[in-house]
């Protein structure tokens, strides 16, 4: 049950990373502009990636040992 945990939870956290990607490059109109892209939002997706890319290693391993 753990190793279907983290590979989902790992690929929703791919899947959001995308999702806030497309968002912060989406154009927008008006007093928002097209402002540069924040360094706390690198921070936060480098982060995500990184614990997104952890638990499926962590599911594949345990689907291997069969746990």
């Amino acid at each position: 049950m753990r190793k279907y945990f983290l590979l989902f939870s790992g690929i929703m956290l791919l899947i959001a990373v995308i999702w806030s990607f497309y968002e912060i490059n989406r154009p927008r109109i008006g007093p928002v502009g097209e402002g540069a892209i924040p360094f706390h939002f690198w921070i936060t997706m480098i982060s995500t990636i990184c614990v997104a890319i952890f638990a499926i290693i962590v599911a594949l391993q345990l689907f291997v040992k069969r746990k």
